[in-house]
């Protein structure tokens, strides 16, 4: 909408009073058209408003700014230039049929926001978005960080070389991780002592603001609010923390249960003793922002906002659904992994496996976890590269060592003898056996061993050795199995969607076991298009033809009263 415009609209809608065209640098920086500001009072003061518009309006929103911020009070939710960040663009809806409605409501939103802020009603929020406001003081600079949160004054390392600089906390795994984070290795690092310091906040702890000066009085301030014991612990472990430069980092738990993280850089230091107890602090202070990298900061951004940090799962089996699986766990929290897997990737399957081109030759459970510890740092993957019967019976796998197990061989063989294995000896982790049905008509999850009865030998409890859990009858005209070049390309037709979907419904029922959601022995299927199986001359099982909710109904409904391995008391 033009200019022109869009003052007919203000002027028609009558909420702005002696409304001035404003031309400021401010509206180019902003990739805004143009502007207009206007004076109003909001809780008792006098506030000029800078109202400003692009020619995509109404699909866009208009920005609102405070004029000459930096002579205004610190409010929270104002940026440096002023713009008041009244909501996210993400959760509003625009009617573009009604701009006038458009400027009324989000006026209102900004002004509530500055009002909040005058009253102070909304200091919390300094607090929560503690980090953001940190990293807008004037010369904040940056470095990486892959730190434990303590709970009292503790030892870090700084990590220096050529071009990066990171912290990291000394247990064990932290450094590796930020290499894999920095690409670094070893070579070329040097790694000196530093500190962090948890503390306590109260309400009307605030930030620096970000045009003056940080001053070690603010950060003094900071040691005042430790108890006697947290004094006594940084008095101890800062006692040689006297080198002319010295990062220290602080952290503190915010109102919502996550930590904010930031830090300090002290350089050309003169005076002696700890930076922060000294009488006297003479040199720089340096704002740091922490680009974090830890697990409980990354895992919360894009986690599934379960913690499932401390569970060790068990995974035999590295072909399509093992992979994906692998991945899957480690995206939703589950660090600590192993994968049993014998076979080689060979160029054959490559196009429905986890790892692709890059990884053939190699064995699959190698392949797996060198794919998922370079992408996710924080992962621990042990691979066994052998068979299970053979890691078994060498010792490399002790099932009591594991939270649960998740079985994806596709080998009904394999399988049968490991249910009776586990329903023998380790009843009580739970087993998650997963297995994709040919040509895409579904894939399956049977969730075992929580209970005794209904185990995996219940599906094949049958005359025919048949698995009653399959969406293909047992009475075919052919064989699965597809040649594309004769005996040595024989394989089962599937894709890497069929696999990602049953790794999906595995993933889910794994989360609900390991949160006590799930307690019952039960199998959980879903079904694709039968086209293409039907046009192959196949047959559908009568299982196929239920309907969601009756599948959902009859998931425990699988356990077999005649079963040899499981009804055995």
């Amino acid at each position: 909408m033009e200019k022109n415009k869009v003052a007919e609209v203000i002027n028609h809608l009558g909420i702005f009073k002696n409304i001035k065209e404003f031309t400021g640098s401010l509206l180019k920086k902003k990739e805004l058209d143009f502007g207009f500001f206007f004076l109003d009072k909001i809780a008792e003061k006098d506030v000029e408003v800078i109202i400003g518009f692009n020619k995509n309006f109404p699909l866009s929103m208009p920005q609102y700014f405070i004029k000459d911020y930096d002579n205004f009070v610190f409010i929270p939710h104002i940026e440096r230039d002023g713009k008041v960040c009244y909501t996210h663009d993400d959760y509003v809806y625009l009617n573009a049929e009604d701009p006038e409605g458009i400027i009324q409501e989000t006026y209102n939103l900004t002004k509530a926001t500055i009002e909040k802020g005058l009253l102070k009603s909304n200091f919390i929020d300094f607090i929560n978005e503690f980090e953001a406001y940190w990293n807008r003081i004037d010369g904040c600079e940056t470095i990486f960080g892959n730190i434990i949160i303590p709970n009292e004054p503790t030892l870090i390392k700084i990590g220096y070389n050529e071009n990066k600089r990171f912290a990291v906390s000394e247990e064990n795994g932290c450094i590796n991780q930020i290499h894999r984070f920095t690409n670094l290795n070893d070579k070329g690092v040097t790694y000196k002592n530093s500190i962090i310091i948890p503390f306590s906040v109260s309400s009307d702890f605030i930030p620096p603001r970000y045009n003056e000066p940080l001053t070690i009085e603010y950060l003094k301030a900071i040691i005042d609010l430790l108890n006697d014991k947290e004094k006594q612990k940084l008095a101890k472990i800062s006692s040689g923390l006297t080198s002319s430069e010295l990062y220290v980092l602080f952290c503190f738990k915010q109102v919502n249960g996550n930590h904010s993280l930031f830090g300090v850089k002290f350089s050309n230091i003169t005076s002696s003793g700890f930076v922060l107890t000294a009488e006297e602090f003479k040199g720089k202070i340096t704002p740091i922002n922490i680009h974090r990298l830890d697990k409980e900061y990354l895992y919360k951004r894009g986690g599934n906002g379960l913690s499932t940090f401390d569970k060790k799962g068990l995974i035999i089996g590295g072909g399509s659904i093992g992979g994906f699986i692998s991945e899957e766990l480690v995206r939703n929290g589950f660090f600590d992994l192993t994968i049993v897997d014998g076979d080689i990737l060979s160029s054959d399957n490559c196009y429905r496996h986890l790892t692709g081109y890059n990884y053939i030759g190699k064995s699959k459970a190698l392949a797996i976890k060198e794919k998922v510890e370079r992408y996710f740092p924080h992962s621990n993957i042990t691979e066994v590269s052998d068979s299970i019967e053979n890691a078994i019976a060498k010792k490399k796998i002790n099932f009591n060592d594991y939270d649960f197990i998740i079985i994806a061989t596709g080998n009904v063989t394999i399988n049968t003898y490991l249910n009776s294995l586990l329903n023998k000896n380790h009843l009580g982790i739970p087993v998650f056996y997963t297995w994709n049905d040919p040509y895409g008509i579904g894939g399956h999850c049977l969730v075992t061993n929580i209970e005794k009865a209904g185990c995996y030998s219940c599906i094949y409890t049958n005359e025919n050795f048949y698995n009653m859990a399959s969406f293909a009858h047992q009475n075919q005209p052919k064989s699965f199995l597809k040649t594309i070049s004769g005996c040595g390309s024989i394989y089962t037709p599937y894709g890497s969607m069929d696999s990602m979907q049953t790794c999906l419904i595995a993933i889910k029922k794994v989360i609900d076991v390991m949160n006590d959601s799930t307690e019952k022995n039960a199998i959980y299927s879903w079904k694709g298009k039968s086209n293409i199986f039907l046009a192959e001359g196949y047959n559908l099982s009568a299982r196929y033809s239920m309907a969601e909710s009756e599948l959902a109904e009859r998931s425990y409904a699988f356990e077999n009263k005649q079963c040899k391995t499981c009804q055995v008391i």
